[in-house]
């Protein structure tokens, strides 16, 4: 298997810098604590480094990145699976591991079961039947998704656009189109916080719709959104982003059922 770039990258730090400097002893934490990181978003390095968060975002861009988004890509991949989606199957009381992955995969797909969930997910399609150009987004693993939906969609409606990455979706928020819907994934439920600085505000187009569609338990529908979709199945582990790919498919097969009994009739 190939070496990961980017501990070459971190190594070259240590021999470039002075072993006090701040980036320094950024490289030496990232390096000795690889197996032990819990996340890889800039307020948990810059704790973990005792380092401020700029001072993480300037150290991104030493090592050759764009900016801190990019740099957070190849770092997840640095950090190797430690196998935390997997500790429900043998934590369970049962010792029967086919019971205990059955209770697992029950466990987080109880949301498909809920009322509001269910609500807000006809919503959605009702709009996405509406509006004529629609615009899915997201990060990293939930821009996957977002690329999933233009895929299965773009052959009924062609006016589907879906974007991942940092600069072309940070253009798009800044410079939002009348008359359009946007879908958001965000795992985390932080989204627009990575777009806009807090002395910032999106500004809405006439007749534009934003949704978003994330897994955070705690995530609320702000004024910058019209409507929001919640599995409430967390953010942690490698397995993060199963809620919303079964939510985009219950979509995807929402609006085509619909679409199907429109032509029926």
């Amino acid at each position: 298997m190939a070496r990961n770039p980017l501990i070459v990258k971190l190594w070259g730090v240590l021999e470039s810098e002075d072993p006090n400097s701040v980036n320094a002893q950024i490289a030496k934490i990232l390096i000795k604590n690889r197996r032990n990181m819990e996340h890889t978003s800039s307020t948990y390095l810059a704790k973990l480094c005792n380092v401020s968060k700029p001072s993480i975002s300037r150290f991104s861009r030493i090592l050759g990145y764009e900016n801190f988004f990019d740099f957070r890509v190849d770092l997840k991949r640095y950090v190797p699976n430690r196998g935390r989606r997997f500790t429900a199957m043998i934590e369970g009381a049962s010792d029967n591991l086919f019971d205990n992955y059955t209770d697992y995969i029950y466990k987080n797909l109880s949301f498909l079961n809920d009322a509001d969930f269910r609500q807000s997910v006809q919503e959605l399609v009702a709009d996405m039947r509406t509006y004529a150009t629609i615009y899915f987004m997201g990060n990293m693993q939930s821009g996957n998704t977002a690329m999933e939906m233009e895929y299965q969609l773009c052959s009924v409606k062609p006016d589907i656009i879906a974007l991942n990455g940092y600069s072309r979706q940070k253009e798009l928020l800044h410079n939002l189109k009348p008359d359009v819907l946007y879908v958001i994934f965000s795992v985390s439920g932080d989204y627009l916080k990575i777009y806009f600085r807090e002395d910032e505000k999106l500004e809405k187009a006439k007749g534009s719709k934003i949704w978003m569609i994330t897994s955070e338990p705690t995530a609320q529908k702000t004024a910058e959104l019209d409507g929001l979709i919640n599995t409430k199945t967390g953010h942690e582990g490698e397995d993060t982003t199963i809620s919303q790919e079964i939510t985009a498919n219950l979509i995807t097969t929402l609006y085509f059922r619909q679409l199907y009994d429109k032509n029926v009739k």
